[in-house]
């Protein structure tokens, strides 16, 4: 029993000290580029990057002075924690044609963002789509196409007016070969266009 609280101990213990020297390292970097900015000194956006050293579990961004006085240091180093977070990939490039012998198609990721853990490159494999299924499919999609009549005049008994639909394309096995539209007529108007 003794033993498990020494190593919950000293494993809260080391926690909490690596917190904090992410922590300080934060702070040290927050005072050096307002120092920086006080001096007007000003450095180029883009750092050359070390890899995430093992044993200090921090990497180096080195800036290179772009413009200030001679009071400026011609480069700046920042030192900062390692993101062994979440390995997040970007979406590159479409899906691969299907392979016959797997019955798999693939897609490479490139790595946006994560810890020196993170694999620079990530592949996704899904199975294929039965291709003769999605053109069963789309062809159940396609609707019954019909050419309209005009709207007859409208019925004064019924109040309502109707046109036909005759089947123009389509399969004629599924399509109806005529239809019949009812619609009510407008208040206050009768017969003609103005009834649409």
């Amino acid at each position: 029993m003794i033993k498990v609280g020494v190593i919950s101990l000293i494993l809260a213990i080391t926690l909490i000290g690596c917190v904090l020297s992410d922590e300080i390292l934060l702070r040290q970097e927050r005072g050096a580029r307002r120092q920086n900015r006080k001096l007007g000194c000003k450095y180029n956006k883009n750092p050359k990057v070390t890899a995430c050293d093992p044993v200090t579990k921090t990497f180096n961004k080195t800036f290179t002075l772009k413009k200030g006085s001679e009071v400026c240091e011609t480069t700046m180093v920042v030192t900062k924690p390692c993101n062994t977070g979440a390995c997040r990939y970007r979406n590159n490039g479409p899906w691969s044609e299907c392979d016959p012998a797997t019955n798999m198609r693939t897609k490479t990721k490139i790595l946006k963002k994560g810890g020196s853990t993170c694999e620079p490159t990530m592949t996704k494999t899904k199975p294929c789509k039965d291709e003769t299924a999605k053109k069963r499919k789309n062809k159940q999609k396609k609707p019954c196409k019909y050419e309209k009549s005009d709207w007859n005049e409208c019925d004064m008994t019924t109040n309502m007016r109707k046109r036909v639909l005759t089947l123009k394309n389509g399969d004629p096995n599924v399509c109806e070969a005529k239809k019949t539209v009812l619609k009510k007529c407008k208040k206050g108007k009768t017969g003609g266009m103005a009834n649409q």
